[in-house]
């Protein structure tokens, strides 16, 4: 409202020159990140895409968060949904982890 925008869809069309539904998404991503600083660092430095982060975001919380983040740094995204909808196991794939 400062700016003179009734919201951040306008602002987001006039100022940045994308549509008010890539901005919404682009900010609820921000959001959801707040609490995952290891998904929210790997995405800043463009070591895991936004697609890819959007994909483990269900399930990179807590103690599960680095082991997911790598999974996104590797993985296609159809892996990666396929891995979460199965809630698959974060042993690494080389048999590490026992």
């Amino acid at each position: 409202m400062k700016l003179s925008y009734s919201g951040m869809g306008d602002y987001a069309r006039e100022e940045l020159g994308i549509p008010a539904s890539t901005a919404q998404k682009m900010a609820r991503l921000a959001r959801r990140l707040r609490d995952r600083p290891i998904l929210r660092e790997a995405v800043r430095a463009g070591e895991v895409t936004v697609r890819a982060a959007e994909a483990v975001l269900p399930r990179a919380k807590g103690e599960d968060e680095a082991a997911w983040v790598q999974r996104a740094r590797t993985k296609s995204i159809r892996a990666l949904q396929a891995a979460v909808k199965k809630g698959a196991s974060l042993v690494p794939e080389g048999g590490e982890g026992g």
